[in-house]
């Protein structure tokens, strides 16, 4: 009966939020397992399946200037000049946690590239982790390089620029984890924080006695399930976008000028 009264203690202990993110107004589910257990978690393995992506859809091209330099020719014949330079762009994936669970300070969450996008070279990485329950971005550098020759007319000045096309992609996401195996959860008071009872469970109890509990929220029991005495698997989702740089191209305008433009700007 003691060690039923210990649980008790832990699971009045278990911190389950909802929180709001000031951008987006979305609530946010947190199953904060325990504090201690972060600690204790060398016997408890976690997987995670394949996300699934929905409503991943592109929201249309946007191109914009990367580099641009002005030829000014005045002499009587055509000039060639050198067009060479290099520079990058960041691909970035951001995504809103809606629902999701926390061990101690750690919110794991793992997110493979989708394939539409992962075959554009968009330069993600095949998996991307979101560990932190404040970090929502990855991002990786892109680099782009010209090396070409413009040639500019006699009396003529030419304006060659690098144009770059980005792309945005939109869509939800969710992802099941799988718990399985021993924690150590160490009980204690609440009024100093002295140790009372350390204890060493399976994962899958410390879930069931909490949703069979009157305390549990409907929330929490509809992100968590257990599976007979072998795990529980627990279902994360939320928002996602993913912002990169697709093709680029050069630009080239041409414009006849006076005889006060006679200077090159490079």
């Amino acid at each position: 009966m003691k060690q039923y009264d210990a649980k008790q203690k832990y699971f009045s202990k278990t911190e389950i939020t909802n929180e709001k993110s000031s951008e987006k107004n979305s609530e946010t589910l947190i199953e904060n397992i325990c504090e201690n257990t972060a600690r204790n978690r060398k016997k408890l393995v976690i997987t995670h399946d394949e996300p699934k992506y929905s409503q991943l859809n592109p929201m249309g091209a946007r191109p914009y200037t990367l580099f641009k330099s002005i030829y000014t020719n005045n002499t009587d014949r055509p000039q060639e000049y050198s067009f060479k330079t290099e520079r990058t762009t960041e691909s970035i994936c951001s995504i809103t946690r809606e629902q999701g669970y926390m061990i101690g300070t750690e919110a794991e969450l793992t997110l493979k590239t989708p394939c539409e996008i992962a075959e554009m070279k968009a330069g993600f990485k095949h998996e991307m982790q979101f560990n932190n329950i404040n970090e929502n971005t990855k991002s990786e550098i892109l680099s782009w390089g010209v090396d070409s020759n413009v040639v500019v007319p006699a009396h003529y000045i030419t304006e060659a620029s690098i144009i770059i096309e980005e792309m945005n992609y939109q869509g939800t996401y969710t992802v099941t984890s799988t718990l399985s195996g021993f924690v150590t959860i160490s009980i204690r008071r609440r009024r100093d924080g002295a140790l009372v009872l350390p204890l060493t469970m399976n994962i899958v109890e410390v879930f069931r006695e909490h949703l069979e509990s009157r305390t549990a929220r409907k929330e929490v029991k509809a992100a968590a399930m257990i599976h007979g005495n072998q795990c529980v698997r627990i279902i994360s989702k939320g928002t996602c976008q993913f912002q990169f740089a697709l093709k680029q191209r050069i630009d080239l305008k041409e414009e006849p000028f006076g005889d006060k433009e006679k200077m090159m700007v490079d």
